[in-house]
């Protein structure tokens, strides 16, 4: 996910912790891996050289500079590097519907450092975000005990 505009920059200092959605690859269509229907795997860049995506934990973006996609000048909407994170549910459920190569999930974030636009949908440039562990919803049922 690119933005294609920058609405707004920040520090990323903040501490405060939101929530947000991210689509993930599940590896569905990935024979080659061995992947687990639980797991996550980022869909564009690796996080520190891995695509698989660490679970209950702070994961912590790079310091790089980025351009916004949607920019026309040389120069560009600029920001710094982070997890993009979906401000509402819509577009990412909608993501996950079409295919069962995808996963939106709900996570946390923090330290925001950029709020931009991606097609209609905001989305928010985080330093860090915290993705739950989530058992499918077939794993839930089996696992769940009867009263």
């Amino acid at each position: 996910m690119c933005l294609l505009k920058v609405t707004q920059k920040l520090a990323g200092k903040g501490t405060k912790i939101y929530t947000g959605w991210k689509v993930f690859d599940t590896g569905a269509l990935h024979e080659y891996l061995p992947v687990p229907r639980s797991r996550y795997l980022f869909r564009y860049f690796l996080h520190e050289g891995k695509a698989d995506v660490p679970v209950n934990q702070w994961l912590k973006a790079n310091d790089q500079t980025i351009r916004a996609s949607g920019t026309v000048s040389i120069l560009g909407d600029m920001y710094q590097a982070g997890f993009h994170i979906y401000k509402h549910n819509y577009s990412p459920m909608r993501q996950a519907g079409f295919d069962n190569q995808f996963a939106a999930v709900r996570v946390k974030f923090r330290g925001v450092v950029a709020i931009g636009k991606e097609a209609d949908n905001v989305v928010i440039v985080a330093k860090e975000m915290y993705v739950p562990y989530r058992k499918s919803k077939r794993t839930q049922k089996v696992n769940k005990k009867k009263k």
